[in-house]
């Protein structure tokens, strides 16, 4: 009860917009920003430049930063989650990524009265809560492998969320206090988009998502690399660039479906790296076989590129 009657009160200073503690990000300095990660994710190119767009609109505006909903649609891997972690980082908001795999019911996002055994706020109140700002970036990750119960269909939950006008009058249903989630910035990726319906995907702005070619996934690995080292005290010890041949056995070693693995990877090697006194990771660090270049690894004759897929072309 206590909990309840300290989450009751920081929502009513919430509402009624004097809880000082809430800010919201701003778009000041995006821009620039955005120019030192386009070349870690060249691959999503129509993507950056959808989000410079609404950032000039912002800086015309409020001043707040914020994009409509925007749907990431391509293979698993491919550094979409990474993207967003980045975005999230030069806009210096929150950033909270929701599994949609494992989302069985519309309550585990919009909440559940305290009646029931499972009730309780649900993540996008706490993120709400929890965040410094009011506009964090939310991450349906996997959209399109939301299941469930249908009588709690995950999908239908979202509808309201994802309109701004309607977003203005959130309610959870542990708390039913009017809360307004419109300055959210909606963030979701699918494998396979043409699961979703009608209505959810006309939430979004679409993109497709190419895999990398073998010169886009090397600087994503560079990237990946570079932030390793800017967020472990550690890496003052290691080298600003990974060398070419190290860049192309990882390359070898993972399928374009395996970005994911290539921080797991690297974080070993660069303990390999420190422990024998090393500046320079090296292939033997890696601590992976020596494999031939597989079609997907061979420099694209065109770039891999994102397009955006439901409204006008980049």
């Amino acid at each position: 009860q206590p909990d309840r009657k300290r989450n009751v009160e920081f929502l009513k200073r919430l509402v009624a917009g004097k809880d000082e503690r809430k800010t919201l990000a701003r778009s000041a300095g995006v821009l620039e920003k955005l120019q030192s990660i386009r070349t870690t994710f060249e691959h999503f190119g129509a993507v950056i430049d959808h989000v410079e767009n609404h950032v000039h609109l912002c800086e015309k505006g409020d001043g707040a930063f914020y994009i409509p909903p925007a749907l990431l649609v391509g293979g698993p891997g491919i550094g979409k989650t990474f993207f967003l972690h980045e975005l999230a980082r030069i806009v210096s908001t929150r950033f909270e990524m929701i599994g949609m795999e494992g989302v069985t019911a519309g309550f585990d996002i919009t909440g559940l009265t305290e009646g029931y055994s499972n009730g309780g706020p649900g993540k996008l109140l706490l993120t709400l809560m929890e965040s410094p700002h009011l506009n964090p970036i939310i991450l349906l990750d996997e959209i399109d492998k939301a299941g469930g119960d249908s009588r709690y269909a995950v999908v239908n939950r979202l509808l309201p969320l994802l309109e701004r006008y309607t977003a203005q009058k959130f309610k959870d249903e542990c708390f039913p206090l009017e809360v307004d989630a419109s300055k959210i910035v909606w963030f979701s990726t699918a494998n396979d988009a043409s699961v979703l319906s009608g209505p959810i995907k006309s939430r979004f702005d679409i993109f497709e998502i190419a895999p990398p070619n073998a010169e886009q996934k090397n600087a994503m690995t560079q990237g990946v690399y570079q932030r390793l080292r800017s967020t472990n005290a550690w890496g003052v010890h290691l080298d600003e660039q990974l060398p070419q041949d190290v860049l192309d056995v990882l390359s070898a070693a993972t399928t374009p479906g395996a970005a994911r693995d290539v921080r797991r990877i690297l974080t070993s090697a660069c303990a390999q790296a420190i422990r024998h006194d090393r500046r320079t990771v090296e292939v033997a660090h890696l601590g992976l076989p020596m494999v031939p270049v597989y079609p997907w690894n061979a420099p694209a004759h065109s770039p891999g590129r994102a397009s955006f897929i439901n409204g006008q072309a980049s």
